[in-house]
């Protein structure tokens, strides 16, 4: 079929209650990501050559409503939208796709027109039997492996008096970086504690590698469970490996890049136990859990950058270095699981619909249109807070102010 046939079978929106919809639509880019970056070592063979499994498609669409009942069409989607249960759109081109909205917005604004934007990510249907398992415990328990197989690359290293240099300089940039975050006094406390510590134990780095690797390891997992937001910690996270791996023209014998590794995925692997440890206002709504995940996945990009920059040609000599395989692929299960996980929560997460306002409105009309209302003031004060609205807007909203709410 020609794209100009497919172009005229036009957009199909099946909503999750079974509404069908038949809106005209514009063109927009959809992007497919796989689960991790592609990481191979270069002239050895049987290793981590293919790409992981694809983790799901995120697009954009943008379509309208018009003619005389554009109105009642629109209306007529918006509550169907409200359906938690995954949309069906055909595509022309794109073909069929099961996805959940992460965010519609609706325009009313213009002449017979309702124009409707909104983010979509691919999920799968449950039509099949499924293993459910705890992916907390699974995290916990696979950083644990993760972070064993991070200390064993250093078990049989003879380091010299340069080795315990760069251990100390990784140390006390990555604890600066998170000194900035953490806010808790019992936890900056205790943060200083294993800072003295890992820095102690790296006087003694030349003989004692193990212990100085073990007390590394438990400052860098720290942060993991400060009680900043999961976004202020996966980006201190990044702000680590940034400060950390800057300049790479300082780490030339293997010794000192084996520390490199073991660093940046240490930091990769309490990043990724950070997810498992949300606080309250942590993931309410699905755009929150995205920019986790995007964030999350640029961390791991920048570390096998780093990795990819460190390997030698060959590992055929003394000075080669190429990254340890069995580390590597923990640390892939490890980021491939909790992007998966967090895919999950978005979808049970509370997605957000936004209007232009067509003519002039108020906070309580609005909230029971969005809300309802209950006996008390419940809803209109949260759709007060969610839209932080001014003391005359709480009488007024204008037309063509941008209000929120999440389903």
């Amino acid at each position: 079929m020609s794209w100009i046939e497919k172009l005229k079978k036009g957009l199909v929106i099946t909503t999750g209650d079974g509404g069908k919809f038949f809106p005209l639509y514009k063109m927009n880019p959809k992007t497919t990501d796989f689960n991790v970056a592609e990481f191979e070592f270069p002239n050895i063979e049987g290793t981590l050559v293919k790409r992981s499994l694809v983790k799901g498609t995120k697009m954009k669409l943008e379509f309208y409503f018009q003619g005389e009942e554009h109105l009642t069409e629109a209306l007529r989607f918006e509550n169907s939208a409200k359906d938690k249960r995954p949309f069906k759109i055909l595509h022309p081109f794109f073909g069929k796709m099961t996805v959940q909205p992460t965010s519609l917005q609706y325009d009313s604004t213009g002449l017979g027109l309702t124009k409707i934007t909104g983010d979509f990510i691919e999920t799968i249907s449950d039509e099949y039997p499924r293993l459910i398992e705890d992916p907390k415990n699974k995290i916990a328990l696979d950083v644990l492996t993760t972070n064993l197989s991070l200390l064993d690359l250093l078990d049989e290293l003879t380091p010299e008096l340069a080795d315990a240099t760069i251990f100390d300089e990784f140390i006390e940039k990555a604890h600066s970086i998170g000194d900035l975050v953490n806010k808790a006094n019992d936890q900056y406390n205790e943060y200083k504690k294993l800072h003295q510590s890992a820095l102690g134990a790296i006087d003694f780095a030349s003989a004692k590698i193990g212990q100085a690797a073990q007390k590394a390891m438990e400052l860098y997992n720290y942060p993991s469970k400060f009680v900043a937001s999961i976004t202020d910690r996966i980006e201190m996270f990044k702000d680590q490996l940034d400060s950390i791996f800057g300049d790479l023209s300082g780490l030339v014998t293997p010794n000192e890049k084996k520390i490199a590794e073991f660093t940046g995925g240490a930091i990769v692997s309490s990043m990724i136990n950070a997810t498992i440890f949300p606080n309250t206002d942590d993931y309410q709504t699905s755009n929150e859990v995205i920019a986790s995940i995007d964030l999350v996945l640029s961390v791991w990009d920048s570390y096998v950058i780093v990795l990819e920059q460190l390997q030698t040609e060959t590992n055929d000599t003394e000075d080669s270095y190429v990254p340890d395989f069995n580390t590597v692929q923990n640390l892939i299960n490890l980021v491939n699981f909790a992007t998966a996980n967090l895919i999950n929560i978005a979808l049970n997460s509370s997605s957000e619909r936004s209007f232009i306002l067509e003519s002039d409105s108020n906070a309580i009309i609005l909230a029971h249109r969005f809300y309802g209302l209950s006996d008390g003031d419940k809803e209109l004060n949260k759709f007060i807070n969610q839209n932080n609205l001014s003391v005359s807007e709480l009488l007024e909203i204008k037309k063509g102010k941008r209000v929120v709410y999440y389903i």
